[in-house]
């Protein structure tokens, strides 16, 4: 919950005014991910392709707040034999202080946030849905195309109760007012 109120906060402060003026940015992403981990003990075997979309605002060249909507994908795996197929998926919002260097090409960025969303589980004739929440971790480069568009790549972690999720993922980001 807390970590969707503070994602609602950031879209409203940057939907303001903000939104033209120097420093905003957002883009999407798309991601192989990693999920480890399970109540039935699984670490599931296949690399789902999730996505992401982000929006921020850099304070600084060194200092940018980041929100951001996160979708793992679906894993799937087996247990008992291979007789029973288990099917999970992450998704929710994640809050991020962003800190980056401005001197280097490409621009190197690392992140550390909180998570917040849900995991659904689903067994042949079940499907659970459990909130999650927990801190977010995250590291990557940023290259310049062109002006105010970029190729962005990062590896991003979601630790939660019951999960953790890495994923590698490149994209795109535009940056308004530059």
């Amino acid at each position: 919950m807390m970590g969707r109120v503070f994602f609602t906060l950031a879209i409203f402060l940057l939907s303001g005014s903000y939104a033209l003026a120097d420093g905003f940015y957002a883009g999407a992403n798309v991601a192989v991910t990693n999920m480890e981990g399970s109540p039935l003990g699984l670490d599931f075997q296949n690399r789902p392709i999730g996505w992401k979309l982000h929006a921020g605002y850099e304070f600084s060249d060194i200092f940018a707040l980041e929100g951001s909507y996160v979708d793992s994908g679906e894993a799937e795996d087996t247990f008992l034999d291979d007789s029973v197929n288990v099917k999970a998926q992450m998704s929710g919002y994640v809050m991020s202080f962003v800190l980056q260097t401005a001197m280097t090409t490409p621009n190197l960025f690392t992140k550390l946030g909180y998570y917040n969303g849900e995991v659904e589980w689903s067994l042949p004739g079940i499907t659970v849905n459990n909130d999650e929440d927990g801190f977010a971790a995250g590291l990557g480069f940023r290259h310049e195309l062109m002006n105010n568009l970029a190729i962005r790549g990062e590896v991003d972690w979601y630790e939660s109760d019951l999960d953790n999720l890495w994923s590698v993922g490149i994209g795109l980001q535009f940056s308004f007012g530059n």
